[in-house]
């Protein structure tokens, strides 16, 4: 690592995190209400509760488990290359001298769309980073998405610079 380039870090937007932990607090109740009401199976009525339990139960523990990444997905910017903490926390890195692009991918569905930096390696499959990421809704917009783009490449040139 060269000692003239500093380490970064480039996180989601605080508006983004609030609204992902609202989420998951939502769903983490719906995953613990879900449990109670599969415990209660005592009397007829909770009975019929307790089938719906394992249902809340499944679903709020998919919903916790997906936005973990969102929530703490983070890309980090050093003098040996890029690395991204995202989907189920798993770590992805390319070297910079095995970079050969970086964009951005725009992925559409019915809620709207969202926009993610993609670096592409010389060889190998593409890497997604897990921020900076933006939406078309406003609580998923990152208003600094474009600034943060640009200091990745910014960053990314400074450090080919260096190595030339």
């Amino acid at each position: 690592m060269d000692a003239n380039v500093g380490r970064t870090v480039v996180r989601p937007s605080v508006v983004q995190r609030r609204y992902w932990l609202g989420l998951l607090a939502f769903f983490t109740a719906m995953l613990v209400v879900g449990i109670a009401m599969s415990l209660d199976a005592g009397s007829f009525a909770a009975s019929k509760r307790a089938a719906l339990g394992p249902a809340l139960a499944f679903a709020g523990a998919f919903v916790v488990v997906y936005a973990l990444p969102w929530i703490l997905g983070r890309t980090v910017l050093s003098g040996d290359g890029i690395s991204t903490t995202g989907a189920l926390l798993i770590r992805r890195s390319c070297r910079w001298s095995e970079l050969k692009k970086i964009e951005t991918r725009q992925r559409s569905d019915h809620s709207g769309s969202i926009t993610r930096v993609v670096v592409r390696r010389a060889h190998g499959r593409p890497i997604q980073l897990a921020a900076p990421w933006t939406g078309q809704i406003a609580v998923l917009r990152d208003p600094d998405f474009q600034a943060k783009l640009v200091q990745i490449i910014d960053y990314y040139t400074s450090v080919a610079g260096l190595a030339n």
